[in-house]
């Protein structure tokens, strides 16, 4: 009953759409007692189930909260940190290209030969039905579940975590996942980008690219 009361006055010091996790009430009381606490709170309807012992007050998912929210959530209840994968960097990079102007047919090979690279090194499953989300994570690789999306944390080194979620760091963390055997195809597109964008970006990308293999470090220092 203490636990029960604990729990409860903690939710209502939190804002309508603050996410809280199992992981804040340990100190409440038993694991079981926590579970069954928040499990009879989802079914009255006075929180909501984000994911496994992820939470919202309330009876639906808020508008105002993505799925990346979740996920960040999720790992920070246990110190770790989540960053844009290089599958979805690559994927930026090509909506900024389908924005700006084709400097020649040459170039639009070179995309070309970026997306094939792109499906030769993670090839899509069909088997599984399940969409799969990819993260990474500061921390020990996992697997979860938000609204049936499987999610996935992969485990990587801190210089790559250290790469900013930013138009600068997606150009970094892309040519990083397409991996060195594929860095020719898209050298010259990825300066051409890179060309196109502000001067502060630019310096910025100077910058940030040291946390890179060498190898990549090499295609932007000419």
């Amino acid at each position: 009953m203490a636990t029960a009361m604990l729990i409860r006055g903690h939710i209502a010091t939190l804002g309508d759409e603050q996410i809280f996790t199992t992981r804040e009430f340990f100190l409440f009381g038993s694991r079981g007692s926590i579970d069954t606490t928040l499990c009879r709170m989802v079914k009255a309807g006075e929180i909501f189930r984000l994911a496994y012992g992820v939470f919202v007050k309330g009876s639906r998912w808020p508008d105002g909260i993505s799925m990346f929210d979740v996920v960040k959530a999720k790992a920070a209840a246990f110190e770790r940190s989540v960053h844009i994968h290089g599958k979805d960097a690559l994927t930026q990079i090509q909506k900024i290209q389908k924005a700006l102007p084709a400097p020649c047919s040459q170039m639009q090979w070179e995309l070309k030969e970026m997306r094939e690279a792109e499906h030769s090194i993670e090839p899509a499953t069909q088997c599984h039905q399940t969409v799969t989300k990819v993260f990474y994570t500061s921390g020990c690789s996992s697997t979860f579940h938000i609204r049936g999306l499987t999610v996935r944390l992969v485990s990587t080194s801190k210089k790559r975590c250290a790469i900013p979620d930013s138009t600068v760091g997606f150009f970094i963390k892309a040519i990083w996942y397409l991996g060195i055997s594929d860095h020719r195809q898209v050298r010259a597109h990825a300066r051409y980008l890179l060309n196109t964008r502000e001067l502060e970006e630019r310096i910025a990308f100077r910058t940030i690219v040291k946390l890179a293999p060498q190898w990549l470090r090499e295609m932007f220092f000419w």
